[in-house]
């Protein structure tokens, strides 16, 4: 029986982490919710670290609902880097439905990538700024190509800053949505809602 991770659990009980409670919060209920022998569902992070390494945090899961939602916990013991680097995170999400459903003829493919800031950043593994995050570029025309569908939210900074930012085009690029959740409490509404528009 899959663990169900409710509002008041753990996930959205972290006080010094609300945003990423939230994110697993919400992403455990749509997971739950869209569970279905016809449906492959994947689980993805990312963080801002160097391409060539990942956050103890980085996770990618495919499968049942217990192995998804225990991908879900180790993100939250794991806890945030404190920034993204989009194209790591646009890489990691077409390299996870590539390898599901490898034919172009394949259902719907849609990657629901959530931020909470507008702009990629990253730092290099010595801790200093690095360069910015040029290859979102390659990464959405990868997306294009194996007609990979981008739906973006953006929480926290993200919802607030002024349009076009980086979120924004990489939903309009690919054919998807932008959505600003000024209200994280209502992410899961928001995620469940872009996939049948």
């Amino acid at each position: 029986m899959p663990r169900h991770i409710q509002r008041g659990d753990q996930f959205s009980s972290d006080p010094g982490d609300s945003v990423l409670a939230a994110e697993i919060a919400a992403v455990q209920s749509l997971v739950t919710d869209l569970a279905s022998p016809t449906r492959r569902i994947a689980i993805v992070t990312y963080s801002d670290t160097d391409p060539a390494t990942n956050h103890p945090g980085a996770e990618s899961a495919t499968g049942s609902i217990d192995e998804l939602i225990e991908a879900l916990e180790r993100v939250h013991d794991a806890g945030s880097s404190g920034g993204g680097q989009f194209s790591v995170g646009m890489k990691r999400a077409v390299d996870a439905l590539l390898h599901s459903s490898p034919r172009s003829d394949d259902p719907r493919r849609i990657v629901l990538f959530v931020a909470d800031s507008p702009e990629p950043r990253f730092r290099s593994s010595s801790g200093k700024p690095s360069r910015a995050d040029a290859s979102m570029g390659e990464e959405a025309q990868r997306a294009i190509d194996a007609s990979i569908v981008f739906n973006t939210f953006g929480l926290d900074e993200a919802a607030e800053v002024a349009l076009p930012h980086h979120l924004a085009r990489i939903a309009g690029v690919t054919g998807g949505s932008f959505t600003r959740v000024r209200d994280a409490g209502f992410l899961h509404c928001q995620l469940f809602n872009s996939l049948f528009r």
